[in-house]
């Protein structure tokens, strides 16, 4: 098996096929996984639909990789969809910097899911905040039924706390 790597000298002197071929060695990605996504422009407007809202279609633009990432010891070729000339050559010169250094290191927190919930027009606050906390399980397990993707991906979620904040005069 050949070795992986994000080193590839020569790499903007090659063919776009040579460059995708290139790109298959050194990620593992069967060419035809690559040819699916970027020969028919990336998502369809169905797909892009279910990432962000008010889809209207999707938009064309260059497709590159930055190359030399080193990443706690481990290579990446990592994608850039810009439009402006150079960014990918400045930003592949400056990982070839970094990766003769080590490399970069990365730390991922655990993730966390977070909610704010405000109620206006409370006669009793402090009965509020102890009907809420006693809720608390009730209320963690309705979010967690909400969201089974985020639970599945491990997510972590904050404990609950009720505030008070400074009461504006209504109109």
């Amino acid at each position: 098996m050949k070795k992986r790597t994000s080193q590839l000298p020569g790499f903007y002197k090659v063919t776009v096929g040579e460059r995708r071929n290139l790109v298959c060695e050194a990620t593992g990605v069967q060419p035809s996984v690559i040819e699916r996504a970027l020969d028919a422009g990336g998502l369809d407007a169905e797909t892009a639909d279910k990432f962000v809202e008010n889809v209207l279609g999707t938009y064309g633009l260059p497709y590159g990789v930055t190359l030399n990432v080193r990443v706690n010891g481990q290579d990446h070729v990592v994608p850039m969809v810009v439009e402006e000339p150079s960014v990918v050559a400045a930003a592949s010169n400056a990982a070839k910097m970094v990766r003769a250094g080590g490399g970069f290191t990365a730390e991922v927190d655990t993730p966390t899911m977070i909610s704010q919930v405000q109620l206006t027009h409370v006669k009793d606050a402090e009965a509020a905040t102890r009907a809420i906390l006693a809720a608390e399980g009730e209320i963690l397990a309705r979010a967690d039924a909400r969201s089974p993707a985020s639970c599945r991906a491990g997510a972590a979620r904050a404990a609950s706390r009720c505030a008070r904040s400074a009461s504006r005069p209504t109109r």
